[in-house]
């Protein structure tokens, strides 16, 4: 696989901005098209029940975004505007992709601080395991890459963090 050299902070800050000015909802609803078709061979329809009705703000401060999401019927969707957030989970942009790519534990995150659940913390708890418990060879190859592409280019300290543990004898 093709590893990307990690972009510059103002060049990286550089391709964020165009994020800034979509509206929350229009990010909000690629993102949950995107999690969807990711996620629909992955057998995970019972797994996320529990999310039924809730609505999941996933924040991102350094990319000036927060996309709100909830769980109808097994469907991941963008969340009403104005709808209670029940719990949001903020971390930065790399350390999102480093964990969607699978080079960092969430757990790792969590007790550093750089993974941050507010609100109904008990629930933030239960995505964070569901989703570390989705198997990652039953997404599909374009996700595998995306994320892998994403935490190389964005190269956060988490993702670093991760292969240099991952090297250490």
């Amino acid at each position: 696989m093709i590893q990307f050299p990690p972009l510059p902070p103002l060049l990286r800050d550089a391709a964020l901005l165009p994020l800034r000015f979509l509206p929350s909802g229009l990010q909000s609803g690629v993102l949950a098209v995107a999690v969807n078709r990711a996620l629909e061979k992955a057998d995970t329809r019972e797994r996320f029940a529990f999310l039924d009705g809730r609505v999941v703000e996933v924040d991102v401060p350094d990319a000036g975004c927060a996309w709100r999401l909830r769980v109808r019927g097994g469907t991941v969707e963008a969340a009403p505007e104005g709808a209670a957030v029940d719990v949001t989970i903020r971390a930065s942009l790399g350390d999102f992709a480093a964990l969607a790519a699978r080079r960092v534990d969430p757990d790792t995150l969590f007790f550093q601080r750089r993974l941050v659940m507010l609100g109904d913390t008990d629930l933030g708890l239960q995505v964070k395991n569901s989703l570390d418990a989705v198997d990652p060879g039953a997404l599909p190859a374009w996700a595998r890459l995306m994320a892998e592409t994403a935490a190389d280019l964005l190269d956060g300290s988490a993702a670093r963090q991760g292969r240099q543990e991952a090297s250490d004898p």
